[in-house]
This record gives C-alpha cells, structure tokens and sequence, in this order.
C-alpha cells in the first residue's frame, strides 16, 4: 500500500470518529470482541479466539443523562438497568428542577431522563468497500431487541469472531425522528476476516460508560441549582378499620341448657321446701298432742276452762316468714340474660307451708 493511499484511509477514519451510525441505505458491519478478550487472545500460549470471545459481553448496557448542563453533556447515571444505585442527577437535579416554578428548569428535568443504552464495537464498510473502526455503535431503541437476541443466543454460536463470525447487515430508510425505518437484520451466508490493524485497535467500553462520579454531574451541571422548597415528609395514610360484624344471636339450643340448669335449681329448691315442710308438719304434730294432754287436764278443771282455751286458741298465730331463696341465687352467680329478659333460672311459685291454724280437724277427738 502506497503512502497516498495510507493517507486517504486515514482521512476516512478521522472523519468517521469513534462512533459508527446508520445511514440511509444498506449498512454492513461486524461486531468486535470486548478489549479484555483482545487482551486474554493475545497473553494465550495456544491462540484460541473462540475461547477468548466467550469468557466476555461484547456489549455494555447502562444509563444515561443527556443534555445536562450548558454544555449539553451526555452522562452515565449512577443507576444501572433495574434502578438500584445512587445518582445525583436523577434522585436530587431533576426532583428540584420538576418543582421548579420555570417552565424552563421544567423542560430541562425532561429532557434530562436518564435512558437505557446498548453498545457494541463494530468495524464497518464503507462506500468503497473498505474496512474502518473500531467504532462504538449507539444501538437504536427499535434494534435492541434483536441485536441483544443475536449475541445473546443460547446455541454457542459467536458474533464476535474476528475469524469466523459472519457481517450483519441493516438497510435504513429516513433520516428523520419520524420517518426512519430499519429494515430486517440480515447475515452473510459466508464468514470472513476482519483486518487485523483493526482488531488492534478495539478500545474499552470504560470510554462510553465510565464509572458514575458525583462530583463529574455537578461539575457538568454547574452551580446554578434552582432554589425550591423541599417537600414535607407527608404523614402515612390512616388505614380503615374493618367494621365489626354484629355476632350471631345464641340458638334456641343454649336456652334449652340454660333452662335445664334453672330446672336443675329449682328442682333443689322444691326439695328444701319439701323438706322444710316436713319439719315443719312434725312440729305441728308435736302441738297438737301437747295440746290435747292439756285439754285432758283442762277436762277436769271443767268446761269454764275449756272456753278460755278455745278462746285463747281462737287467736291465729303470726304467719310464719316465707324462706328466701335470693342469696343461694346471687351466690352460685348473675343470672344470664339474653335480649332483656333472664334465661336459664325460672321462677316457680312458692308452695305455701302447712301452717296450725289453731283449729281442731274432724278426726280429732273433742273432749266433751
């Protein structure tokens, strides 16, 4: 290769920078291995690509900030794919600035959202057919899906290869954020090489995703940070309480127990006065035979004194007090009670006692 012809390759690759774009039209490139397996290629005793590409992603993905600042900085976030990590821009800048009463500072937190990114290194043919790069390619949000689906394949093979990985092509239509087009990723049938200066060349992904940096966002950023009030810790929403059900009414079955129990009692209360009634029967029974010795006695006196007796016996005795049976209740407990009314212990009329009432029965033996 002549020296002019060095010099007009070279002219083509500063032209086309570090970076590789779709242009209108049929685009043909090659994806590059990662720098790190350039690296472990070339310290192997047995040159072996394959196992080289496969220890490294020939990819990066991240986030980013775009048009941070005057300068209009393009910026990693400190926040990686799923949202974990610290990042000034996005947890302090852009709050501020979405307070901000400037529709300006407003427009400015819009634009600065961070925004996945998917990079890959290629080399590319140019119109002449000529090889250039190595070049960072800004996969478009439309092919990321299917470029991230073709190096991620599970089938082992390699898109990587310097050797024996095969060109991609990509036909674009429309320049435009509108009316641009991407057509069908397509794969030569045939491998082929990829020049070896350029494989040389291939450069770290650390120089499109460094290492997140506060002080590089607010370097960028400046001091011009817009004076808002910081929100109020708001107070955490009072949880409803559930309202309480009204319980279910006993069933008819607890009074039935209920009231076997107050039968239970009363039974034994039937028993006491049934047993009260039967002294106080024996003791009315003792009376009456005091009282007939002494009419026999009376007898012989005459019947003067047989008429004091019977007027004596004329006068009733005081009626004897009624035995109540209101503390056993209070002591065995509270009555139940349901729907006002008492349950369970029902009172039964008191049976009147067998009192003397001073008179002789017809059986009696009269003294005449």
């Amino acid at each position: 290769m002549s020296w002019q012809e060095e010099a007009h390759r070279r002219a083509k690759a500063m032209k086309a920078g570090n970076k590789f774009k779709l242009t209108e039209g049929q685009n043909t490139f090659r994806v590059l291995p990662n720098l790190r397996a350039v690296l472990a290629y070339n310290k192997m005793e047995k040159k072996n690509w394959t196992k080289a590409c496969s220890a490294f992603p020939p990819f990066v993905e991240f986030m980013a900030h775009r048009e941070v600042g005057p300068d209009k900085k393009f910026i990693r976030s400190g926040k990686d794919m799923y949202g974990r990590g610290k990042c000034w821009i996005t947890d302090l800048l852009i709050p501020r600035l979405e307070r901000s009463p400037s529709a300006s500072d407003r427009a400015a937190a819009k634009a600065m959202q961070p925004q996945e990114q998917y990079v890959i290194q290629v080399a590319w043919l140019d119109k002449d057919n000529e090889w250039l790069g190595p070049g960072f390619f800004y996969v478009p949000s439309p092919l990321r899906p299917h470029i991230a689906t073709l190096l991620g394949n599970l089938d082992g093979r390699l898109y990587d290869h310097p050797k024996k990985s095969k060109n991609i092509t990509i036909n674009r239509t429309g320049m435009g954020m509108r009316d641009t087009k991407y057509g069908t990723i397509m794969l030569d049938e045939d491998s082929s090489v990829v020049p070896h200066e350029i494989v040389c060349k291939v450069k770290s992904f650390t120089e499109v995703a460094p290492e997140y940096s506060e002080a590089t966002h607010k370097e960028a950023w400046g001091d011009d940070l817009p004076d808002v009030d910081e929100p109020e810790d708001e107070a955490p929403p009072r949880r409803r309480k559930k309202k309480s059900r009204p319980q279910p009414e006993p069933e008819e079955e607890d009074d039935y127990e209920d009231d076997d129990e107050g039968a239970a009692d009363d039974e034994e209360d039937d028993d006491t006065e049934d047993s009260d009634e039967d002294d106080s029967d024996s003791e009315g029974e003792a009376d009456s035979d005091s009282d007939d010795e002494e009419e026999d006695e009376e007898e012989e006196d005459g019947m003067d004194d047989l008429d004091e007796d019977d007027e004596e016996d004329d006068e009733d005795p005081p009626p004897a007090k009624k035995k109540s049976n209101k503390g056993r209740h209070l002591a065995k407990g509270k009555a139940k009670t349901h729907g006002g009314r008492a349950i369970g212990k029902k009172s039964k009329p008191a049976k009147k006692k067998k009192q003397d009432s001073g008179y002789l029965d017809d059986d009696d033996d009269v003294p005449f």
